[in-house]
C-alpha cells in the first residue's frame, strides 16, 4: 500500500504535526520490531505520528525513517532535524485531506 500525497496535503500534515509531541523515541540501538509495532499502533490511533530518531549521522537517520515508512505502510510527510512525521489513514478518517487537491 503506497500513500500518495500532494504538496498541499504534506504541508497541511506538517502544520498539524507542529502541535504534537513525538510518540516514539528511537535511540542508538536502532529500530526494532517492538518500536515498529508501537509506531503502527500510534498510527492506527492518531493517523499522524511524530517520531524522534537519535542517531550519529544523517544517513543513518534517513535509513531509519525510510524503514519506518516501509514497515508501517505510512508516508513520511516531513522531517526536521532528528524528528520526522508519518501519516497513515485509519478507518475512522480522523484527518480530512480530501479538500487539499
Amino acid at each position: 500500500m503506497s500513500i500518495e500525497l500532494n504538496s498541499r496535503q504534506r504541508a497541511k500534515l506538517r502544520g498539524m504535526a507542529m502541535n504534537i509531541k513525538p510518540a516514539v523515541h528511537i535511540g542508538r540501538q536502532g529500530l526494532g520490531p517492538s518500536l515498529v509495532r508501537e509506531i503502527s499502533i500510534a498510527l492506527d490511533r492518531d493517523e499522524l505520528v511524530k517520531v524522534r530518531v537519535a542517531t550519529e549521522t544523517r544517513e543513518e537517520r534517513a535509513g531509519i525513517v525510510s524503514e519506518i515508512a516501509d514497515q508501517t505502510n505510512s508516508c513520511m510527510c516531513g522531517a526536521t532535524g532528528a524528528t520526522a512525521c508519518f501519516y497513515r489513514p485509519s478507518k475512522q478518517k480522523l484527518i480530512d485531506l480530501s479538500k487539499e487537491q
